[in-house]
Order: C-alpha cells, then structure tokens, then sequence
C-alpha cells in the first residue's frame, strides 16, 4: 500500500512480480515510467493493483494514470476515482473513510488461492 511517491513504488513493486497486489493512492504514469525505466507504459504489465486517486488531484493526472493503467493489470484492478477532489495520498483517505475500508476486501479478492 502506498500514498503519493509510495504509489509509484507500488505499482514498479507488481511490475517485478515484488508482491502479490497493491495500493496505489495518488499516482503519477510519469513518475512509474521513469521508475521501471521504459518510456511507453505498454512496455509493462502489473499485478493486481487497486488504483485510488482524487479527479482534480494534480489536474486531473493522477486520475488519468488509474484510468490508463488499469487494463495493464491483471484482475481484480479497482479504480476509485473521488469525485471533484484534489486531495492527494494520505489526505485523499483521511477525505474519504469509506475508501479505506475498500482496501482490506480489494487484498482478500486480489490474494485468494495465491
């Protein structure tokens, strides 16, 4: 599970089959790109990954990377988008409580018979 920079890593962490599922809160495709060190996302694939970001969040970015990686995972991939908010990471789950209590069924879901 990561927040802001910690989502990125989320998502490189699945790109090397690191772990079995993630949380990505407030991620950035350019920052995951430079990471996995490609240029084009269709050079990568992930795990399951619940992608949860706020839809004014960086303008709109954040939003647009759960949007366009979430067919470059493998199922269950979630996306929550919180409407109308910039809230970012942490403060985005701090905005939403019922978020939160999303991630706990996403791992059980994501994790069953690995």
């Amino acid at each position: 599970i990561g927040t802001d920079f910690g989502a990125n890593l989320s998502y490189v962490a699945m790109s090397n089959d690191a772990a079995r599922a993630a949380v990505a809160v407030s991620p950035r495709n350019e920052t995951i790109l430079k990471l996995a060190e490609v240029t084009r996302k269709e050079d990568l694939s992930f795990g399951p990954v619940f992608c949860i970001a706020g839809e004014a969040d960086g303008g709109g970015a954040q939003k647009a990377t759960c949007e366009d990686f979430q067919f470059l995972t493998t199922e269950p991939h979630p996306v929550e988008i919180v409407p109308e908010s910039e809230a970012h990471g942490y403060a985005l789950i701090e905005q939403d409580e019922l978020l939160w209590g999303k991630v706990p069924d996403f791992l059980d879901e994501a994790v069953a018979g690995n």
